[in-house]
């Protein structure tokens, strides 16, 4: 998650037209800078970047090939699927993500216990 930063409170702009913000998430205060706040980017210290699952990745190809949520609402608007059927991609794609993290912590413990018998032997 990236950072929510506002400008702070009672912050004098320099006389290079620099100021500080902060995020009102985590506190992090920038270096002094001119750019908007929508061009200021990093990753919030509150919200630990978790790595992209399985179910993050088939969303993006799936997105890149034209296989989105709008597309399925349209065809649900043409009576393709049933009325009562829903699109259920967040879902889905949470389950994918933690399959992912599941058979990637077994795989490693795993591999772990290979590489611990071998020196064993």
């Amino acid at each position: 998650m990236r950072c929510d930063f506002q400008e702070i409170e009672g912050e004098q702009v320099n006389e290079r037209g620099k100021r500080r913000v902060r995020c009102s998430v985590c506190k992090r205060t920038t270096a002094p800078t001119a750019s908007p706040l929508s061009a200021i980017h990093a990753q919030c210290n509150a919200h630990p970047k978790s790595p992209p699952g399985i179910g993050d990745h088939l969303h993006y190809w799936l997105t890149r090939w034209g296989i989105t949520k709008e597309l399925w609402l349209w065809l649900k608007h043409y009576g393709y699927p049933p009325e009562d059927a829903s699109c259920g991609c967040d879902e889905r794609q949470e389950q994918l993500n933690q399959a992912g993290w599941w058979i990637s912590r077994t795989a490693s413990r795993f591999v772990r216990w290979i590489r611990g018998r071998r020196t064993e032997v």
